[in-house]
């Protein structure tokens, strides 16, 4: 069977986004870049604990991508996961951290872009799993 146009562009999305939080993530972690004060101050507070969960969400991202690009039923709920853990760290961090007085609103703009992105997904997989195009 043929990969929708849409797979493909899920897939790619993903392999660069969750690629990128990953690199980025480890690399700021390491001290390996430079970061302004403001950065320098979020990450400040950023704990193991923090930085596993990211590790884990971009995780489940990737093994959600690849599991659509092999056109693999296990692709929705691993979406599915992956939503609801970036909402709710994203959630507990503003609660709990202040880290919406630390990064301003644009950050919580393009997280809410992100989960919009991602639900649209999850929205499009299901479609998939229930057009029987996932196995």
């Amino acid at each position: 069977m043929r990969r929708p146009l849409g797979v493909i562009l899920i897939a790619v999305y993903y392999f660069f986004t969750a690629g990128y939080t990953l690199i980025s993530s480890t690399l700021a972690r390491v001290g390996a870049v430079e970061l302004d004060p403001v950065q320098r101050a979020v990450l400040g507070g950023v704990t193991l604990a923090d930085y596993l969960f990211v590790v884990l969400a971009a995780c489940l991202i990737l093994s959600a991508a690849i599991s659509l690009l092999w056109l693999h039923r296990v692709a929705f709920p691993l979406f599915c996961a992956a939503l609801a853990l970036t909402a709710s760290v994203t959630i507990w961090n503003i609660v709990t951290r202040h880290w919406l007085s630390a990064t301003g609103g644009g950050s919580v703009m393009g997280a809410a872009v992100g989960w919009t992105i991602m639900l649209a997904v999850c929205l499009y997989t299901a479609r998939l799993r229930a057009q029987g195009i996932l196995k």
